[in-house]
């Protein structure tokens, strides 16, 4: 099923002092190392991997919805679309700490979506990269213009997103392509609901997904 997003619809000490965090809390473009907390998302997003600009920054003083995420990681926030006239941003933020966390903190820090349309800000749920691999993941953001919106690892070239109504009642397919780890789709509110997800590589071999990691959560 789709997820809605945000309000639209989908100890720090100890980690400052870890190797690789330090640099990007500091904000510089050294890339996060395999061992750190943010280690595994850069090795499969490689839109996180190219020197972040003064354009990838989120606007300063955006208060973003609370999804059980951790603190944000300033350094690694990508500008990877602008959909509907909103700024899609890629964000990476510290593991959770609830009570207890839905993920557990051991796999380190999260991946999400922020859609950005004036003071108007959605926020997808957060993942750690164990979850990339999870072709269900997709959720519905925006305000006056909605879109579907969701994060693929390296490797997947496009996707085809079953969508239906109710009860899987007027089904059909929407193919479309990958672009900085992220694909992005107009919504469309006759069929809300993803039936299935089915991932592409450029050569058009089928990439298996899977959600083990999230029914084991």
């Amino acid at each position: 099923m789709v997820a809605v997003a945000g309000a639209a619809l989908f100890s720090w000490a100890a980690l400052v002092g870890m190797p690789g965090i330090s640099a990007a809390l500091a904000g510089t473009s050294d890339p996060p190392t395999a061992s750190s907390p943010s280690g595994a998302l850069t090795g499969r997003l490689s839109v996180l991997q190219r020197p972040q600009t003064p354009a990838d920054e989120l606007p300063s003083g955006l208060r973003l919805p609370r999804l059980g995420q951790g603190v944000l990681i300033p350094a690694l926030t990508r500008l990877v679309g602008t959909p509907a006239g909103a700024d899609l941003y890629l964000a990476v933020f510290t593991a959770a700490r609830g009570k207890p966390p839905f993920w557990s903190r051991s796999l380190g820090d999260q991946v999400s979506l922020i859609s950005v349309v004036g003071q108007r800000v959605a926020l997808t749920e957060p993942v750690p990269a164990v979850d990339l691999a999870d072709g269900s993941h997709v959720a519905i953001v925006g305000s006056s213009s909605q879109y579907y919106v969701g994060i693929v690892p390296d490797g997947v070239a496009r996707v085809a997103w079953t969508l239906a109504k109710v009860q899987g009642k007027h089904r059909y397919v929407v193919n479309a392509q990958a672009a900085n780890n992220v694909v992005v789709v107009p919504f469309h509110s006759r069929t809300p609901f993803l039936l299935r997800a089915t991932w592409y590589s450029a050569d058009g071999t089928v990439i298996p997904t899977s959600d083990d990691a999230l029914r084991h959560a």
